[in-house]
């Protein structure tokens, strides 16, 4: 995808999507609990979620394809005050958005991005459709020339560090641990306005 030759002026930052702009996570539970009666919530989420819920890595994706299609994922929360800080920051600079998902996903994303951000219109990148081959996030965001990501994975995070791309890891129950010179943990997306004078 090309960038706006209006926005080519701009610095870039990479936002993940899910757990980073708005709250999967809780509501993917909620749907998981229901549908086998299990019990958990997102404290239980401290490690891979694949792992966590004993599946394969395709089997929880099938599981998020269903969710998806699921009133559960009607109307996902977005973490507070993401649509004014990035209101903000895109004065200076412009937002890429890089998901794990693959492209299968690219519709259902992009309406929701029209409803939940619809002053935006991001680009989006599927790391998910590079699975088994070069392409992760830390080399989307180097191809595209992104300064800084701002993500919920931790693995993620280190990796993008780990090439030199400055990481903003926004603080949750799954991605603890892991430190790194390019690394920053923040609490809420106000500390990450702080770090974007």
């Amino acid at each position: 995808m090309e960038i706006d030759e209006k926005h080519l002026w701009k610095k870039r930052i990479a936002l993940d999507i899910d757990g980073t702009l708005w709250d999967f996570y809780g509501p993917f539970f909620e749907f998981y609990n229901n549908k086998y009666g299990t019990n958990y919530d997102l404290t239980d989420f401290n490690c891979e979620l694949a792992k966590l819920l004993n599946l394969t890595q395709e089997q929880l994706n099938e599981e998020f394809r269903e969710f998806e299609g699921t009133a559960y994922c009607e109307d996902l929360p977005l973490y507070p005050n993401v649509s004014e800080i990035l209101l903000k920051l895109s004065q200076k600079y412009f937002f890429v958005l890089i998901t794990a998902k693959d492209s299968t996903h690219r519709e259902v994303i992009r309406e929701r991005l029209k409803r939940k951000l619809p002053k935006f219109d991001f680009p989006i990148y599927f790391s998910g459709d590079y699975v088994g081959a070069a392409g992760g996030k830390d080399e989307i965001c180097r191809e595209i020339g992104c300064e800084a990501i701002i993500e919920d994975n931790l693995g993620n995070a280190l990796s993008c560090a780990n090439s030199g791309i400055k990481s903003i890891l926004v603080n949750r129950y799954w991605n603890q641990g892991g430190e790194h010179e390019n690394l920053v943990r923040v609490m809420s997306w106000d500390e990450v306005l702080d770090l974007f004078p």
